[in-house]
């Protein structure tokens, strides 16, 4: 069963899941086109994807960033801002908008 809504309004204005959001958006739209490429996408997956080799090797430290905006498709990409729509709100809320920055980025 998936969330239509919470039962509990936050105080303040989201601004940062809003701001998560619209970078989601973008990035994934900039890629979308080619998920049909397997050239292009396993180019996009290996340059902004988390690779445990390269981060053990000493390279692409940036990949815990980058993988976060990364998604396998459609549904993955509609999931994830339907939860980050539903809950973050909340979330934001109750560790402030720079605290809730941190814990999205795993800081």
């Amino acid at each position: 069963m998936l969330p239509i809504r919470d039962q509990n309004p936050s105080g303040s204005i989201p601004y940062i899941t809003y701001a998560l959001m619209a970078a989601n958006i973008l990035i994934f739209l900039g890629y979308v086109g080619d998920m049909e490429n397997a050239r292009v996408i396993n180019n996009i997956y290996f340059t902004g994807g988390m690779v445990p080799e390269r981060i053990s090797s000493g390279e692409g430290f940036y990949t815990f960033i980058s993988s976060i905006f990364l998604h396998g498709g459609w549904m993955h990409f509609i999931g994830n801002m339907w939860f980050l729509f539903v809950f973050g709100d909340n979330v934001e809320d109750r560790f402030g908008h720079l605290g809730y920055l941190l814990l999205y980025l795993g800081f």
